[in-house]
């Protein structure tokens, strides 16, 4: 019996080490490098919206809209921690205490800004009949989940709860 129970215990081991998401012999870890430029469909609580961006580091972001139209052309970015709006060609600061850094769509920051001290888990899903390898992290506003259906370095898909607020990226580089 003792040495049935070490068997499955070191099967648990092994199956541990070499099982993989995707293709490879190892978790992709998630890793993005500075600067990242992506196009995504966002939600955010709810809302819906089309943008490209721009993440240079953890305070610096930049999210230019393509929708919904009332946001078309709009930018909304974070520099060095300060917040602004860029509407028409002017730009307005953003002075609320923090409150849309991190209660607002710049606290997607914290998605793009994951290392592997975040790191916590990963397993294999089928969601909508597609395979995705799920990494998930944990910061410290919140959890973040990473989807990867392929071997490209850019995730498919990132779901997140940010200081409550539900978030789901999916990312449409070409």
């Amino acid at each position: 019996m003792k040495k049935a129970v070490i068997f499955t215990a070191l099967c648990a081991v092994i199956l541990v080490l070499f099982v993989s998401c995707g293709s490879g012999n190892s978790l992709k870890r998630f890793n993005f490098t500075y600067p990242l430029d992506v196009h995504a469909y966002i939600s955010f609580d709810g809302r819906d919206y089309e943008a490209d961006i721009t993440v240079d580091d953890e305070s610096n972001i930049r999210i230019s809209f393509s929708s919904p139209d009332n946001l078309k052309n709009t930018v909304l970015e974070m520099k060095n921690g300060e917040c602004f709006l860029n509407v028409s060609g002017i730009t307005l600061p953003i002075t609320d205490g923090g409150y849309s850094s991190e209660n607002g769509l710049l606290i997607i920051r914290h998605v793009f800004s994951l290392s592997h001290k975040n790191y916590t888990d990963a397993s294999v899903i089928k969601d909508g009949g597609v395979k995705y390898c799920v990494e998930n992290y944990t910061v410290k506003a919140g959890k973040i989940s990473v989807f990867f259906a392929s071997d490209k370095p850019i995730p498919d898909k990132i779901s997140a709860v940010l200081n409550g607020h539900e978030i789901e990226i999916v990312i449409v580089n070409e």
